[in-house]
């Protein structure tokens, strides 16, 4: 298989060690054949390893475009701000549960 572009979907979450490895070698051949390698992940430093050029969508929507460190911290970004603070809903036979994460910052206000 010698692809022009090769989409790698979230290859890296599956699979053991040797086909993880088996993914990078093949990911590598096709970049270093001067080919195009379109990798879609959420392993930002397996991302920042393997990507020069990045791409963030949200909601189907391009919203950051560019060289891939200023689009992992634009992700990384968006993240942390979602992730400020996080309710759960505990298991109805939990003798002990989470029910929310919160950070806050030295004012003492929820923060990313």
């Amino acid at each position: 298989m010698e692809p022009e572009i090769l989409i790698v979907d979230e290859v890296l979450a599956v699979g053991d060690a040797a086909f993880q490895r088996k993914s990078l070698g093949k990911m590598s051949q096709v970049a270093d054949a001067g080919r195009t390698v379109i990798f879609v992940s959420h392993n930002m430093p397996t991302v920042l390893r393997l990507c020069n050029v990045g791409l963030l969508l949200s909601s189907g929507r391009v919203v950051e475009q560019g060289d891939i460190q200023s689009v992992v911290s634009a992700y990384v970004r968006q993240g942390m701000e979602l992730a400020g603070e996080r309710h759960f809903e505990p298991a109805a036979n939990a003798d002990l549960a989470f029910t929310a994460v919160r950070l806050r910052d030295c004012r003492d206000r929820i923060s990313a």
